[in-house]
């Protein structure tokens, strides 16, 4: 059976990067916009709890007033814990997207050695936002990993398992992403869950895998799904296994038990699958209700 490993590979650190190589080049006119991109990012993308985490550990006036009693000239002072400097890192660059004349001044007043307004601004980007990425690889590297043993993908390759995927790879969850299905081979898929290990199961149930729409409008899984999913229930129990579709599975009654996700383009689903798969934050039965995300009950 052909196996994927997945890793921890945090999306923000990526889009950190680009960020920061875009801002090596800023200048004056298009700074604020850079600036302002990156911390968007940062507030609102998949590291967001991470980082209001970090920022809530440290504060700003008082480091940079230490650093200004020191007259340092092309460097700040910072803190030889990563977290810390990961921290105040982000922090002024909140400070430099809700005031990029700040952020002006601040370079004047630390890179004052440079004439060119433009090179100060760049010079900035190198202290203060260049080392950002790989602190947080530091601090996220040291973190406990999330993932439940045994977590596994299957369902046919296409853009909803890559959605779930690519779900899984940005909130830090570790799966096997299996090419083979239960209906393929049932014995030899017993034997792959009879090990050792207990299993956690994630079915993505693609379009094609949905009977034609019923009477009142709404598709229940193929015949071929049903034996997949009904095949997972038996061998690991209805608390691992999870189903998961873009149109939804409401009008399925067996697989009510089973809360199936429905994926949809706004993320939040993303948030009840975290809590699903967190062996420190077992399925809450409000789940449907902490996010705008439909689930059965």
């Amino acid at each position: 059976m052909t196996a994927q490993l997945a890793g921890r590979v945090p999306p923000e650190i990526q889009a950190l990067d680009e960020a920061v190589e875009r801002l090596r080049w800023t200048t004056r006119a298009t700074f604020a916009r850079d600036i302002r991109q990156l911390f968007q990012a940062l507030a609102e993308g998949p590291g967001a709890e991470q980082c209001r985490a970090l920022v809530a550990k440290v504060a700003l006036d008082p480091w940079l007033a230490a650093c200004r009693g020191e007259e340092l000239c092309g460097r700040l002072a910072w803190p030889a814990d990563d977290a810390e400097a990961a921290g105040l890192s982000i922090r002024c660059i909140g400070r430099f997207a809700a005031d990029p004349a700040w952020a002006a001044r601040f370079a004047a007043d630390f890179f004052w050695d440079e004439p060119d307004a433009d090179l100060r601004l760049r010079q900035l980007v190198q202290e203060v936002v260049g080392p950002l990425p790989d602190l947080l690889r530091r601090v996220l590297a040291r973190s406990e990993p999330r993932s439940p043993p045994g977590l596994l993908l299957l369902g046919d390759d296409g853009p909803l398992r890559q959605a779930v995927s690519q779900a899984l790879y940005d909130l830090g969850f570790v799966c096997e992403r299996l090419e083979e299905r239960p209906s393929d081979g049932p014995s030899t898929f017993a034997a792959r869950l009879d090990g050792a290990r207990r299993w956690t199961a994630l079915v993505a149930v693609a379009s094609a895998d949905l009977a034609p729409a019923s009477l009142n409008g709404l598709r229940s899984p193929s015949a071929a799904a049903l034996f997949d999913i009904g095949f997972l229930v038996g061998r690991l129990g209805p608390d691992r296994v999870v189903p998961m579709s873009e149109q939804g599975l409401e009008g399925t009654p067996a697989l009510a038990r089973l809360r199936p996700v429905t994926v949809h383009k706004a993320l939040g689903w993303r948030g009840v699958l975290a809590r699903r798969l967190s062996p420190e934050n077992p399925p809450q039965a409000n789940d449907a209700d902490a996010v705008p995300v439909e689930m059965t009950t």
